[in-house]
Parts: structure tokens; sequence; C-alpha cells
């Protein structure tokens, strides 16, 4: 059938290169096409690369875009109304497949063309060869849905050869070629044997080329010339093609800029002309520059004889470097200043003088804060007066003229007058709006106006009034508006007309909404993230506020919106460029601190889990005092709300210093979090605890079968709470706070299921406050209190939820949960709790730090507030060094009263990080 077709195809060009007028080409559209150029060709050429061209129309056939050519019918037509329902990219690796997508110019509903297709191609071959991959075979595949005229389009790339490597070679000037930091493509020595090269990529080829030209013009290199090109050194058999880089670099002419005599001119005030504060040599354009505005410089201050010289002196080395380098030197000649006795301005009755006098710079010349004051220039002189007419047209005095005069003094010195001839000021006879849409009355843009009827032609207001007109119109549904604003003033300029224009009413829609650089994050979930949809009216301000709302989503490091507007403005193309963060946190620590000794710990954080913005978290922890295994699942948007949702699976046993029982504990937990505003947080957790307490210090209350209450202990207990919080967070730093405050407060309400000891409501809060009086110091407070109540039948709470104080956490100075002991040395626990602490934090370098503390706090052993022990104090210092995961430090503190405890008058505290 092939090689049927190609004998008529040829017949065909034979005929028609005899007869040309007798094949007719049908197209559905009016514009010259694919189809058109090749059968353009056919019948030019004849026989010349026919069997090609006829394969190409052949192609085209196969897709359904054109009815294939006859014996019968020698006519070619385009199949009209082929529209795409959806595309598919297969095999796009090493690109991702959205990234292709994004390449493609072809949208849904989109009719196919097969000029459409060719550009598809060339786009898709393009952005392969810039990451390293060339001659890729793009294959297009149309898969028609029934008799709807709508297709599948399925992209298949395939055969696709890679660019790598092997080595940079360095030709020119190289001077500092190879020591450019950054080179993404490193001299690799290609073997079968070793690991490949890195791929060509085209992308960080310009980049790195940018790296080395600022590095050139860093050293003094300002005009360097950088070019690259490639050369194919092999291919292997897999189709691989390895290349070699050549670096052509013209490093040009070193221009190094010294200063000579500049006087008058402060030296400081010349450097920052030719930008010579900062390292390195400069540009001939530079030292142009520089020349051009120091010139000016000194007219400015009187100096209009002085002129700049720029002497030139070429040095040539050639021993190691064979460069040449021009020395400019920058010196000043012709010194002579023209000094101001008098400036006045006359004529002037309507304005103030002061107000013109702040518009000229030949007065601010008088003042005596200018190291060259009383200098005049004839030159700024003149622009004053242009100054001055500006300020009066701007007020409505069209006619006002302004004269200058220059009298030369007995002493040289000069007296400068401004003569003002006022004429009577330009009245605005009415305000007029043309093409002006029905929605809007004109009486509602008047109210926003500030010059109208009988109102003075103030130019300043007339601007005010521009951006408020516009600011009104776009918020009632018209973002392009275009207004014109003209005056037509009568021929003795008293009075005026105000036309407003208006231009562009059309409220355009959003036709698509297209995303690029989401890897990872599903575009369902960025759909839903944002305010904006396509088929709808385009609104600037829903758009800033879906780019806030997806900034504060956490995921991305930038997000950067475009649009592309249609030739009539009546439609809008949204392009949202996304950069995303890591998506993996790992940490862990191992150390030593007071009351857990050795501990080691880790977390594994899977941010954006499946792209939809949910967290995973697993973590452990070892220490003598706990062993903990968790995991949590986090829900940041809640149905796309702001609501937080997060579930936990947590197990631990708990060994309590001080304490002669153990807690084995597997918690699973449920709560929702809401941030109604920055800093505030409100959070509902309930949670079902299972627990298990060994020891004859920790006796339980538990009904029997018979409903009979006993106490034991090593019994499994099956608890439900439900932990409401409040949370305000205002410091300025998590790890490191300054400045600001916290406050949390939290109340429990828990019911066992077996167990009456575990029936118990409490309440708890800590408020924190951060001062920073001097840069080096900061003040930091907390101040910290607990309640807890057992309810019902419950006459024995348990011991595990009580308070305890003392230690590295709470009051410093005491042992671990050592603040109240009985009279065996064990520790107490306490129905209520009072405790803070008041810390000075001196930083004495820039990662040292000696802390200044005093500690105190009670317990209650009764359900009485009144029954609180004394206050117990300490205090003490030491040192912290600031480390990635915190200060890391030790400190000592000191009892208030050793003589009233068996124990050691202060104790040694290890830490890793605050203790508040």
């Amino acid at each position: 059938m092939g090689k049927f077709v190609n004998r008529i195809a040829l017949l065909l060009c034979l005929c028609s290169a005899i007869f040309a007028d007798t094949i007719a080409v049908q197209f559905t559209d009016s514009g010259e096409s694919r189809v058109s150029k090749l059968i353009s060709r056919i019948i030019d050429t004849g026989f010349v690369d026919s069997v090609e061209t006829v394969n190409r129309l052949n192609e085209l056939a196969e897709l359904n875009l054109i009815k294939p050519i006859s014996t019968e019918s020698p006519v070619l037509t385009v199949v009209p109304n082929i529209a795409v329902r959806k595309i598919d990219v297969s095999r796009a690796f090493p690109l991702f497949r959205s990234e292709v997508e994004q390449v493609m110019t072809l949208r849904s509903g989109d009719f196919i063309t097969p000029e459409k297709l060719e550009i598809q191609r060339k786009m898709i071959v393009d952005r392969f060869s810039q990451v390293g991959v060339v001659s890729p075979t793009v294959t297009f595949q149309l898969d028609s849905i029934g008799k709807t005229g709508l297709v599948d389009l399925k992209v298949l790339i395939s055969k696709k050869n890679i660019q790598l490597v092997n080595r940079v070679i360095y030709r020119g000037t190289p001077q500092f070629g190879p020591l450019v930091h950054g080179w993404n493509f490193r001299v690799w020595h290609y073997t079968k044997f070793f690991v490949f090269p890195t791929r060509y990529q085209r992308e960080d080829l310009r980049d790195d080329v940018r790296k080395l030209r600022k590095f050139y013009r860093s050293v003094g290199y300002a005009d360097v010339e950088i070019s690259t090109a490639d050369s194919l050194v092999t291919s292997t058999k897999n189709g691989t093609q390895i290349v070699t880089i050549v670096v052509s670099i013209n490093s040009g002419v070193v221009h190094s800029t010294k200063l000579g005599h500049v006087s008058p001119v402060k030296r400081s005030t010349a450097r920052d002309q030719f930008d010579l504060r900062h390292r390195g040599n400069r540009s001939v354009s530079v030292i142009r520059t520089g020349t051009t505005d120091l010139n000016r410089s000194l007219q400015g201050w009187g100096y209009d004889s002085a002129k700049v010289i720029v002497k030139d002196t070429t040095l040539i080395r050639a021993k190691r470097y064979p460069w040449e380098n021009r020395v400019h030197t920058i010196s000043v000649g012709n010194v002579s200043r023209l000094e101001l006795a008098h400036f006045t301005i006359e004529g002037n009755e309507h304005i103030r003088e002061k107000k013109l006098r702040s518009a000229c710079a030949t007065e601010r010349g008088r003042q005596k804060k200018r190291r060259y004051k009383g200098s005049f220039s004839p030159v700024i002189f003149n622009e004053d007066c242009k100054r001055i007419a500006g300020v009066y047209r701007s007020l409505g005095y069209l006619k006002t003229t302004v004269d200058g005069s220059i009298l030369s003094t007995k002493s040289g010195k000069i007296n400068a007058t401004i003569s003002i001839v006022e004429n009577d000021p330009c009245r605005v006879s009415r305000v007029v709006f043309t093409n002006l849409p029905e929605q809007i009355v004109a009486d509602s843009l008047t109210k926003k106006c500030r010059v109208l009827a009988d109102s003075l032609l103030d130019q300043s207001k007339i601007e005010r009034d521009k951006r408020a007109i516009i600011q009104y119109m776009q918020t009632h549904g018209f973002p392009s508006v275009e207004i014109t604003q003209t005056e037509s003033v009568t021929q003795d300029s008293t009075h005026s007309e105000i036309i407003w224009d208006f231009k562009n009413l059309i409220t355009p829609t959003i036709r698509s909404i297209n995303w690029w650089g989401n890897y990872y994050t599903r575009q369902r979930l960025l759909n839903r993230s944002i305010l904006i949809a396509e088929k709808e009216s385009f609104s600037q301000r829903e758009l800033n506020e879906s780019v806030r709302k997806l900034r504060s989503l956490g995921l991305f490091a930038s997000v950067s919106p475009s649009l592309i507007r249609s030739t009539n403005q009546d439609s809008v193309d949204i392009l949202i460029r996304l950069e995303e963060l890591p998506r993996i946190d790992l940490s862990g620590a191992v150390g030593y601190e007071t009351g857990n000794e050795f501990f080691v710990r880790g977390d594994f954080i899977q941010h954006n889990l499946h792209g939809m913005n949910r967290d995973f978290n697993a973590n452990f922890g070892v220490s003598n005092t706990e062993r903990k295994v968790g995991i949590a699942f986090t829900e940041p948007n809640l149905f796309g709300s702001k609501v937080k949702a997060a579930t936990s699976l947590i197990g631990t046993l708990a060994m309590p210093e001080n304490k002669l029982y153990q807690t084995y504990i597997f918690e699973n937990g449920y709560s929702l979090g809401w941030n109604p505003l920055n800093g505030i947080q409100l959070t509902t957790k309930a949670s079902y605890i299972l627990k298990k307490s060994t020891g004859e210090a920790n006796v339980v209350l538990v009904k029997n079968s018979d409903s009979t209450v006993i106490s034991i202990s090593n019994k499994l207990r099956h608890t439900f709470n439900i932990l409401p919080s409040v949370t305000l967070d205002g410091r300025d730093s998590f790890v490191r706070p300054t400045k600001g405050g916290f406050l949390e407060v939290q109340s429990t309400i828990s019911h066992g299921l077996n167990s009456l000891s575990d029936d118990y409501w409490g309440v708890k809060g800590e408020a924190k406050l951060f001062l920073t009086p001097l840069k080096p110091i900061t003040l930091g407070i907390r101040l910290s209190s607990g309640l807890q109540r057992p309810y019902g039948e419950n006459t024995n709470p348990s011991d595990e939820i009580m308070f305890v104080l003392g230690g590295a956490t709470t009051i410093r100075g005491y042992g671990e949960n050592l603040l109240f002991t009985d009279s065996l040395g064990n520790s107490k626990s306490g129905l209520g709790k009072i405790n803070g602490s008041i810390e000075l934090r001196s930083q004495l370098f820039r990662s040292i730090e000696v802390p200044l503390f005093v500690d105190f706090g009670t317990l209650s052993f009764t359900k009485n507030l009144n029954d609180l022990e004394p206050l117990k104090f300490s205090a003490g210092s030491g040192l912290r060094v600031y480390s990635p995961i915190g200060p890391i430090g030790v400190v000592y503190a000191w009892k208030f009263d050793p003589d009233l405890d068996r124990f050691t008058p202060g104790t040694y505290h290890f830490s890793i990080g605050y203790t508040f």
C-alpha cells in the first residue's frame, strides 16, 4: 500500500509540474498552513524530495488531520474542527511530565491543526536539548472520542540521546578560568569502567558563564568577552554522546583607576562618583559616567570652569600573565568659583516665597551644612527659573513669566534676582466624563474628585483624582481601565474644561491558569488554595490574595505570577511559577542533660505528603527517664479550611526521677486547631490512653465487676481525655527569643473507663516575656501555675498526674523532682503549683552567653489553695555556647535556704536549648 501511495504521489508531482492548475487545495481557514507549504513545495520542485514530502503528508493523514490523496480526486482536504479533550505525555524522563505539558502551548479545548503540532514538536525538542537530551523522537497519537469531534492527544517521546560532559577546555586568555567556584561541569575522564560524567544542561552552562563573567569583572576585567562552544568527542553504543565544552575567554584590558589632585572636591566624594569604595577595577563606561557626574557636581558648587581630566597610562606585564593594564588617573583642573552674595525673588503675590525657594537649588547652596556654601552656578540658576515657572503652571497660573538676572558686585560676588510677572489663575469651568459605562454614575466619580467646577487648575490634585478614579473603577469590575485626562483652555487662559476619557472598559475573563514548578505538589491542592478560577472574571486583588495564600502554605520558596493578556484585552492567561521547598527533614541529637543523663533523640518529618500539603512525623527518644516512640499525621487545611487536624500514636515508658514506679503508656490522640490571627492558636485534643503503672508507690482506685471499689497497683487502665488550649505567641524567634511574649493556657478533663483515680480535671498556664534593653543583653521572665482536682468518687488521684518541681527545667539548684521531699527523702507531688524564673542573658561574644538567673516555686498538697507551702528560691550563673541545635551550656545554682535541706547547697545542670 505504501508503494502504491508513493507512486500516486510521484504521478501527481509530475502532473502538477506540467498542469499546475489541475490540483485544487481546500482549507478550512484562510491562513497559510503547514499543508499549503508542502503542496507548494510539490508544485514548485516536482520530483525533488517528493518521497519525503509524501511520507510527511501520510503522517498527517494517519493523525486524521488531512484526507489522503486519491487518484480519483487529487484534492488535499484539511479535516476541520478536531478539538483536544485531554493531553497525555509519556516517557518524558529525565523531564517531568508537567514540565513537558507546560512547554506546550496546546491546551484542552483547542483545535488541532498540522502547524500547531509542528510547533509543539519543535518546542519539546528544544526543551529536551536544554537538559542535555538531543534528537528525541516525538510522535503524536490521536484517539477519537466517538462522533463528538474530540480527541485524546498522546505525546510519545522515545529514542533520546543523552549528552554528557567529558571536560572543559579554556582558550584565549583564561588567567582565572579554572579557579572559578560553582562551575557545574567539572572535569571528568570518561571510560566505560567509571561513573558517567555530568549531564550537559545548557541552563547550567548559562549560569556558569554568568558566574565566570562576574568573577572576571570583580578582578578588573570589566570588558571581558566569554563565549562557549561544544564538540562531539565520541558516542557510545547506547546513543550517549560525550561532549567537550570549549570556553573562549577574551579578558581584554584591565582598567584601574586612581585619584590625583581633585581639589576642591572631597576625595571621598570622588571615590563615590567613580565607585572606588568597592574593591576591583572599573570599565571604561564606569569611568566615563563618573567623569560626567563629577563635572555636574562641580557646576552645582559654582565651579563652572573646572574640568575633570583623565590621563591614561598603559603598562605591559610580560612575565607570567601577558595582559594589558591601563591606569586612569583622575584630576581636576581650571578651578575657579563664583560666589553668591544675594538671592532674591520678586513679583510673587499668590504663592509664598518659602515654597518657591524650596524649589531652587541656588538657595540651598547658601546653607551652612554644605561645604561650599555661597557658591553660584549660572547653569543651576537658569534651571531654577524653569522650576519656578513649572510651579506656577502646576497651580493654574499658565501665562506667568519668570526671568532671571545676574549682577556682579565690586567684590566679584553675584547678586541673583528672579523676577515673576503673574497673571490671573486658570479656573475649572466644568468636569466632563466621556465613554463612561452605564453601570457607573458620573456623580459617584465627581465625589472622588478634588478639582471641581470653579476651583483652581491644580495639577497635583488632578493626579490624585486620577488615582482615586482608577481605584474606584477597578473595585467596580474594570481592572484594566485606562483614563486619559485632557484640558481645554480658553484663549485668555482664565478658564479650562477637564475631560476624563475612559478606555479598556472590558472586564477580562480568565482563560487558563497554568502552573510551573509543582513537580510534587498536586494541582488539585493548588486549585483549592486560590480564589481565582477559569472562566471567571479576572481581579488583581483576588490574584494577589491567592498568591499570599500559596505562600502561607509553607511549601514554596517563591511564588511568582505573570499575566498574558489577549490582543483585545477580553481574556487573560495566568502563569504561576513555583519553587518547592525540600520535603524531608531529618534531625537528631545525642548528649547529656541533667535529669535525663545521656540521651538519644531522632525526628523524621516529611512535608507535603502525596503532594497534598500533609505532614508525616516519626520520632523517638531514649534516656534514663523515658523511652518514647511516636508517629503523627497532620492536615494543615482540613477540607480546604483554616482548621488544622492531626492524629497521633505514641508509645511511652516513663520512669520519673526519684519516683518508686514506672508507667507504660499508649496514647491515640486526635486534635483540631484553628489560627484566627497570626500568633494565635486555638486547639482541642481528644485522646484515648492505655496506662499500666508498676510499683507500690502508685496505688489507684478501680471498680470490680460487682461495683466495689478497691485499691490496687499494676492494673491496666483505660482513660479518655479532652484537652482544650489557647496559645498566644508573639516571640521574634522560637530558638533564641530576644523580644515578645508567649502565653499558653491548657485545661484537662480526664475520665477513667475502669479507674476512679483517673477522674480529674485540671488547668495550667505559662507566660513568658522577653525584653532587650541593650543589644547584647536580653531579659527573660517566666511564670507558670497549675491546678489539679479529682471529681466524683475519686479520693485518691494517681501520682503521675500530680505536679512535681525541681530540676533543670523548673527550679535549678535542686535535684530532679526534689523541691519538696518526705522524711525518707523521696519526692513529693502536689495538686497545685506556682513556679517562675527571671533570667538575664548577656552575650559576651558572637556565640558565647553568660546567664544570671533567679528561680522560685512552691507546691500545694491539699485541695485548699491557701495551703501553699512557703516559696523556695535559687540563683546562679553559668556559660552557654550557641550551636545549630540551640545553646549548649552548664549552669550552677545555689539554694537560698541550704540549712533547711539535707542535701547539697547547689547543683550543676547541663542542658541543650533554653529552659524557657
